[in-house]
């Protein structure tokens, strides 16, 4: 029962889903870059 439509949706949905995991994770990383003040120089001192 091997569908190759639903074989390349699900491999590109899997795709979609590894960029979207790792636009978080850069997003999470350049919060806390910007929490510890190493990302810019106008913001001094941890932010919530």
């Amino acid at each position: 029962f091997f569908n190759p439509f639903l074989a390349i949706l699900f491999g590109i949905d899997f795709v979609i889903l590894s960029l979207n995991t790792y636009s978080l994770i850069c997003v999470f990383s350049q919060y806390q870059e910007y929490c510890a003040g190493r990302g810019n120089p106008q913001i001094r001192g941890n932010r919530p």
